[in-house]
């Protein structure tokens, strides 16, 4: 009988060992990290009310001001928290019309179509609309935010997308998603300093809002915008625009944008829109990776589509374009209330009119 060579086993675990171990502690970390995201519910998703959650779903807060506000507004501001500190009574002082900062976090075009429709639908009488339209509201991937997706009320408005309505399935995923899970742990740590159930912002009734801590330090002279954009503006591009992927216009987005014109149209809404500036140093990345392309294509669209409906569209990606402040940034994209103040003021003066303009044109 031929004998076999004894085989010594190696040293260290074999392949199964490991794929077995790896596959136990993974699901645990996955199955711990679900937990922590259905016990602290950052976006508000799963009503546990275990845990203080400040005003992280701005979408429900947003409405909520709104039907509160007095007198009714006849002009509101729409885009995203990028003009979070445009204040209101500055475009009430240019046109003589009470107006509601409608900002709401990560908004694209199908916020900017159900927020009109849910204000309409629900008895608004506006007859303008100030809109800040940041380029990636037109990206043909980018997601739509989950505290939109997950709030019926906005939600129910988009019909050219319906499967990204929120369903038990899709609330299940969210426990796994990397948003919900940096949010988690922001609240956690807001618990351990006992600043948990703070609002991050400072608000007015008519939406104004200013970034409490941020402010603070500005109050304190410990504010340093330079290296808050260092920790930003390199990751800006692929994080929050989608850059390599933005090579055209969204359809789907392009029927809501339409859609939302419509509606403006046949109510006899003033369209009011521009692009918001960046930061000099996140415009000069954006150029080097040659990023205006896609942006003058975005441009074209709306002053095409905004002028076929009577509008006026301008373009701010350039802050020198009305003479802002590159220090009176709170980070790369937004800008505080000053130069908020001065866009509004060229806008007006320069490309919407003016009160005087209102009035003899009535």
């Amino acid at each position: 009988m031929d004998r076999q060579p004894c085989r010594i086993p190696a040293e260290g675990w074999s392949r199964p060992d490991f794929v077995r171990v790896f596959t136990v502690v993974f699901i645990t970390a996955m199955f711990f990290a679900g937990l922590m995201n259905f016990i602290v519910d950052p976006y508000g998703v799963y009503n546990t009310g275990l845990v203080p959650r400040g005003d992280i779903n701005h979408y429900d807060k947003k409405l909520d001001m709104f039907i509160e506000f007095r007198p009714p507004a006849e002009a509101v501001i729409i885009g995203s928290s990028r003009v979070l500190s445009y204040d209101p009574d500055v475009v009430t002082e240019l046109t003589g019309k009470s107006c509601f900062n409608f900002w709401l976090p990560g908004a694209r075009t199908e916020t900017y179509y159900a927020v009109m429709r849910l204000l309409l639908d629900n008895g608004a009488d506006i007859d303008m609309v100030i809109l800040a339209i940041e380029p990636e509201s037109f990206h043909p991937s980018l997601p739509v935010e989950p505290e939109a997706r997950f709030t019926p009320e906005y939600s129910k408005y988009f019909i050219y997308n319906p499967e990204i309505r929120s369903n038990a399935f899709q609330k299940a995923g969210l426990l796994f998603s990397f948003s919900q899970m940096g949010e988690s742990i922001t609240q956690i740590n807001r618990l351990i300093k006992a600043q948990a159930g703070q609002d991050k912002l400072d608000y007015r009734p008519n939406g104004f809002a200013t970034w409490r801590h941020w402010e603070k330090q500005i109050e304190d002279g410990t504010f340093n915008l330079e290296s808050r954009i260092d920790e930003r503006v390199r990751k800006y591009a692929e994080r929050s625009m989608g850059l390599s992927d933005f090579n055209s216009v969204g359809a789907t987005r392009m029927k809501y944008w339409e859609d939302f014109l419509s509606i403006c149209s046949e109510r006899n809404i003033r369209v009011v829109a521009f692009i918001p500036p960046n930061h000099p140093r996140l415009a000069k990345i954006l150029r080097e990776l040659e990023a205006d392309s896609v942006i003058a294509t975005v441009s074209d669209y709306l002053a095409e589509t905004i002028s076929g409906v009577g509008g006026v569209f301008a373009d701010y990606s350039d802050i020198e374009s009305f003479s802002g402040d590159p220090n009176d940034f709170y980070d790369e994209i937004h800008m505080r209330p000053k130069n908020g103040e001065l866009l509004l003021k060229h806008l007006f003066s320069h490309n919407a009119g003016n009160r005087s303009y209102e009035e003899e044109h009535e």
